[in-house]
């Protein structure tokens, strides 16, 4: 009886290869299923009677990267579109606040007086570009 050759010739005794889903080593190849997530079955395999498995596998576990961009968007109410334009009163208020003026000095029926003439050239451009609430 030889120890070569045929020998090795005889060897088919791995029942499980690495799944492609898990990647497990528990790919059954005559059963041609997982036994570990249940590939090719649609749903994962789990089962309720092991805690630490369902531990292992959990949400938390992997990177998350859909669940942590929608945490991001929760915490600011899901806002979309295009972002809003600055308003001009705000801008007015922090031209005042650096001049120490009040508005009656800055207007009086929409026209500018006791201005500077930088002031007043800056604040025409930004209010023509700009709607003014009022």
């Amino acid at each position: 009886m030889t120890k070569g050759t045929t020998s090795f010739g005889k060897r088919h005794v791995k029942s499980h290869t690495q799944c492609r889903r898990c990647g497990r080593k528990s790919y059954h190849i005559q059963k041609k299923t997982c036994a570990s997530c249940g590939y090719p079955s649609a749903r994962l395999r789990k089962y309720n009677w092991s805690e630490k498995a369902k531990r292992r596998r959990t949400t938390g576990t992997g990177r998350m990267l859909h669940l942590k961009r929608v945490h991001r968007r929760f915490k600011h109410g899901f806002r979309s579109g295009p972002p809003k334009p600055v308003k001009v009163r705000w801008v007015i208020l922090c031209i005042m606040q650096e001049l120490c003026v009040s508005m009656s000095t800055l207007f009086i029926s929409g026209s500018f007086i006791n201005s500077s003439e930088g002031l007043n050239y800056y604040l025409f451009t930004v209010i023509s570009h700009k709607q003014v609430d009022r």
